[in-house]
């Protein structure tokens, strides 16, 4: 009986550390991970423009230079407003 109670009181501590745990991670935001990811232009632009990157527009600019209609572009930095910086595959030596 003395081992069962032990027992027991042992599983309630772990499963209350368990939730701590659990509640204690914030989840982490999706642009997080979006530096080397590969996109497309959606309009040519030499400063600020827009690019689709894994099917959804997000508001960008330009590195370096000029990003044509439809060329492929890689992102670099994210800037606050969550703008995505970017610049062309082949002025990235790609």
């Amino acid at each position: 009986m003395k081992y069962l109670l032990v027992g027991l009181v042992l599983v309630a501590l772990y499963i209350v550390m368990a939730r701590r745990k659990v509640a204690d991670r914030s989840p982490e935001p999706l642009w997080i991970g979006m530096v080397g990811v590969k996109g497309t232009a959606d309009q040519t632009f030499t400063s600020e423009g827009t690019v689709s990157v894994h099917g959804e527009i997000w508001k960008a600019t330009s590195r370096r230079g000029i990003v044509h209609k439809g060329a492929k572009v890689r992102v670099v930095a994210i800037r606050p407003g969550l703008v995505l910086e970017v610049e062309a595959e082949d002025s990235a030596g790609t």
